[in-house]
């Protein structure tokens, strides 16, 4: 694999060197006939193809880098399982996966928990919540295999309501996008997920579910929307599966 690395990137930089110099011919050319025009329509031609070639080896050396960072920070198969599960899951509903799967992920990946009120928007996220993700995105907990997803609860089961979280649920990556920083911007935030069914349905399982200094994740802070309230669940989950 390091060694079709290696080749990937020789050819990289070699297109990278193509592209240059056609740039500088086109530049520098003045049409002077027929013959010119034609050569100049060839070498445009040659030029667009070789940007498609270079942004299709741009993303297999990326997605060579990603694979290699998760073999490494990626050891159980059941969070691997679960997160392509999710992948071929429709967004617009709640997934059916596995519930130990699902269970297990929930416990052993890094989070924060939020409840948000559902007509706020992303001005609802308290700012201990904003916190947590700020310290998620550090440099030395972030890699090239890492993604971030955001999981919405909505407060009811009403088409209006599933519309509400999962724009409340956009509205948190793009939260989390305006806290990455300037050399994590690459890190891949992943499209917002509704919470899978299985744990719906299995909520009792989750009250061992707490966050870093033993707090339920349930618990709401001051300022959030309280049990009598409309409010969103909302999970922002750093993964490297």
């Amino acid at each position: 694999m390091f060694r079709s690395l290696a080749t990937r990137r020789g050819r990289l930089a070699g297109h990278r060197g193509f592209v240059l110099s056609g740039w500088l011919l086109l530049s520098c050319a003045r049409p002077v006939g027929p013959t010119t025009e034609q050569t100049l329509a060839e070498l445009r031609d040659d030029l667009n193809t070789a940007r498609n070639e270079l942004a299709e080896l741009k993303t297999a050396v990326e997605n060579d880098r990603r694979q290699r960072f998760s073999d490494k920070y990626c050891k159980d198969n059941t969070v691997a399982r679960f997160m392509e599960a999710l992948r071929t899951s429709p967004m617009n509903a709640c997934a059916e996966v596995e519930l130990d799967n699902a269970l297990n992920f929930m416990h052993t990946q890094r989070w924060v928990f939020a409840w948000m009120r559902p007509h706020e928007g992303i001005a609802g996220l308290h700012p201990t919540r904003a916190g947590g993700i700020l310290r998620n995105l550090r440099p030395e907990m972030v890699h090239a295999s890492t993604r971030v997803l955001v999981m919405v609860q909505p407060h009811e089961e009403s088409l209006e309501a599933m519309e509400r979280a999962h724009r409340l649920g956009d509205a948190v990556r793009d939260k989390v996008k305006e806290l990455l920083p300037e050399a994590l911007r690459q890190t891949q935030v992943m499209p917002t997920y509704f919470l899978p069914c299985t744990l719906v349905r299995s909520r009792g399982k989750l009250k061992r579910y707490k966050d870093a200094d033993g707090t339920p994740y349930n618990e709401s802070l001051p300022g959030e929307p309280g049990k009598k309230e409309p409010r969103v669940a909302v999970w922002i989950f750093f993964t490297d599966c």
